[in-house]
């Protein structure tokens, strides 16, 4: 019976510190994961629209910091894009040549659309759309959902904003319970 090889043991001084790349320097590091969870109807979308739109046309930040120019994909899952995403984008005044909207409710084929597009963000929203059968509950599920997520961001080296939307019944928040 052969047996599984044991992970390796990697010592610290061979490893080489790097900085991290920021799409937003502090808030939004690029070639990661960026949850976005809050009350509802606090603004979250309008945000995530507003990224979009600096993005979109390489604007400063409202912070005056620089902000890489690049293109954008949208997986929005509530709001139609004709009547809330691209009317929000043009209110930010949004390059709408540089964002792309993708309708797959399945992330299994994300780092393709990556790998062809090379986007500087994803929004996803909102998450819990895309993870219809997971317990949200169970901490370990829920790893296991956003590794792959995580891996994706680093391996296109994007930026992935995923907004999460807890339910709106006041006694369900978590910060209620």
């Amino acid at each position: 019976m052969a047996s599984t090889p044991l992970p390796s043991i990697i010592p610290l001084e061979t490893i080489v510190p790097k900085p991290i790349s920021w799409l937003w320097r502090p808030r939004i590091p690029l070639g990661r994961l960026s949850l976005l969870v809050g009350h509802p109807d606090r603004g979250k979308s309008v945000f995530a629209a507003t990224c979009a739109a600096h993005v979109s046309r390489g604007r400063p930040w409202p912070d005056g910091k620089p902000c890489p120019q690049g293109q954008v994909i949208f997986l929005e899952a509530e709001d139609t894009l004709e009547e809330t995403v691209v009317p929000r984008l043009q209110a930010a005044d949004a390059d709408l040549t540089q964002i792309k909207a993708w309708h797959a409710r399945d992330l299994r084929h994300l780092l393709e659309q990556l790998e062809a597009i090379h986007p500087k963000l994803v929004v996803i929203s909102p998450l819990n759309t895309y993870m219809p059968t997971l317990n949200t509950w169970n901490d370990q599920e829920v790893r296991r959902f956003l590794q792959p997520l995580s891996d994706m961001a680093a391996s296109a080296q994007t930026a992935i904003l995923a907004l999460i939307h807890p339910p709106k019944a006041k006694h369900s928040l978590p910060l209620h319970a």
